[in-house]
């Protein structure tokens, strides 16, 4: 091969070179736009999950109550006023909502480990107290054998065999 063919070669491959970069920048252009969109929309789906979450009637305080949570404590609070850890209870839980609620708004995905040991060492306290004050009734012992039939069986079982 000439010097000249050698040069014609190497212009060649260059300039293939060349176009396979340009087609590369082209398409990781396209691809950095696409990102950019699809970050774009997942922002705008979240803040509408955000808005939706606000007013939907099955969150916080409503859906706390719909389920059945609060209504429980209030429940305890207002029928028996001696029990104190209900209504430390209630206050715990909608402290823990409007935490919740504060660090969503900051735009956090979990709160610090500040607020789960203070809400995880207040909610033990609280259990505590109302075991102690609600103990569970202690278990007597328990016959052993069989259990005694009661007249309605006995009966049946009579008149099974009268039947047959």
């Amino acid at each position: 091969m000439t010097k000249d063919e050698m040069n014609k070669k190497l212009l060649q491959q260059a300039n293939s070179l060349t176009s396979t970069v340009d087609s590369l920048n082209a398409t990781s252009n396209a691809q950095t736009q696409l990102i950019a969109q699809l970050n774009q929309t997942i922002q705008e789906l979240k803040e509408q999950l955000n808005k939706n979450s606000k007013n939907s009637p099955k969150r916080g305080n409503a859906g706390m109550e719909q389920c059945g949570v609060l209504p429980e404590f209030k429940g305890i609070d207002e029928n028996h006023p001696e029990q104190k850890w209900a209504s430390a209870f209630i206050d715990l839980l909608l402290e823990m909502k409007k935490v919740k609620d504060k660090a969503v708004e900051k735009g956090k995905d979990f709160l610090s480990y500040y607020h789960y040991h203070k809400f995880d060492k207040k909610y033990d306290e609280l259990i505590e107290q109302a075991r102690k004050e609600n103990p569970l009734p202690e278990t007597t012992e328990k016959k052993r054998g069989r259990k005694k039939k009661g007249k309605i069986l006995l009966y049946q079982r009579i008149m099974r065999a009268a039947r047959l």
